[in-house]
């Protein structure tokens, strides 16, 4: 698949640094205080209103967010399946220590079983002496 990629996670967490900016992934603009409208590729920024206004972007390429935006219904298949997810990883959690504890309990009754073993072979060792 020629849109893989193979990078270690360490330069990918280092890459995403870039975008974990509450600026860029903030839906008003800093200057107007309005809702984005559109972006212009090529000065790579989100336009308000009245950043259009301003026409200095006119000639530039821009791509309206409306056009881009998922539909509601998609939104809510996606929505639909992160809650389904998080029941699933919650499930796998809860079995995940059921299993850890059942364990735990065959491991400690088993080391219990081994004390006594031990215990019972230095008392028979004793009274053979």
């Amino acid at each position: 698949n020629e849109h893989n990629i193979d990078i270690e996670i360490k330069e990918y967490l280092e890459n995403m640094k870039h975008y974990n900016n509450v600026k860029l992934n903030d839906d008003k603009c800093d200057k107007h205080k309005k809702e984005y409208l559109s972006y212009c590729f090529d000065c790579n920024i989100h336009l308000c209103q009245d950043c259009l206004k301003t026409k200095e972007h006119s000639y530039h390429y821009k791509i309206n967010i409306i056009e881009v935006l998922p539909e509601d219904e998609k939104l809510k298949k996606i929505g639909n399946i992160i809650q389904n997810n998080k029941k699933k990883i919650y499930d796998l959690k809860k079995s995940k220590m059921e299993r850890e504890n059942k364990l735990n309990n065959i491991l400690n009754n088993s080391i219990k079983k081994i004390k006594d073993i031990i215990n019972n072979k230095k008392i028979n060792n004793k009274k053979n002496k």
